[in-house]
């Protein structure tokens, strides 16, 4: 069994398959297209399989003749695989093979420092300016206050009316930031 599928798998590849060439034996009729013929090319040239076409022990076996080769079930029908995750999967496989080891997943969290400037005297200032002044020296407060805290590469979470929530991701730049708005505040 395994010699026949590396006979079939070899007869594949002597007429073209990486440029989609007998890809209708693997992965079913419907590739006219000459995009997706690419595209199916493409990801064959950049996957892993389990399919009917690829029984495992046929699969076991070629890992067998490769020196510190193992085999790995993963879920999944086509021969194609078009799901981001199991790719992602057949990637650290690979690259782990290759290197030893796989890369550190790039984190969903990250350390912030947190800053929370405020106007001082906000109410008395306001009262003195009247409404209208003091929402336009809010409006640009918080461009300029936006403007800082991005140059600092840091985030405006939210205004709080008469001062902003932001995040930068360092407290080195908050404080340059801080200081910045600082000035930017006595102007």
């Amino acid at each position: 069994m395994a010699q026949r599928y590396v006979a079939a798998i070899s007869a594949a590849i002597d007429t073209g398959f990486a440029q989609g060439n007998g890809f209708e034996y693997f992965a079913g009729p419907g590739l006219d297209d000459p995009e997706v013929r690419r595209e199916v090319a493409r990801r064959w040239r950049n996957s892993a399989i389990e399919d009917h076409i690829a029984p495992a022990e046929s699969c076991r076996w070629v890992a067998e003749q490769i020196p510190d080769g193992r085999y790995e079930e993963l879920s999944g029908y086509h021969y194609c695989v078009f799901d981001p995750d199991i790719n992602a999967r057949y990637v650290s496989l690979i690259e782990e093979f290759l290197t030893g080891a796989t890369s550190v997943a790039p984190a969903s969290q990250a350390l912030a420092t947190v800053m929370s400037p405020d106007v001082v005297a906000s109410t008395q200032t306001a009262s003195e300016l009247g409404d209208r002044a003091w929402r336009d020296l809010l409006e640009e407060h918080d461009r300029r206050a936006a403007e800082l805290i991005g140059r600092y590469q840091g985030l405006v979470v939210k205004s709080t009316g008469d001062g902003i929530l932001a995040t930068v991701d360092g407290p080195g730049r908050a404080v340059l930031c801080a200081q910045a708005l600082l000035e930017a505040g006595r102007q």
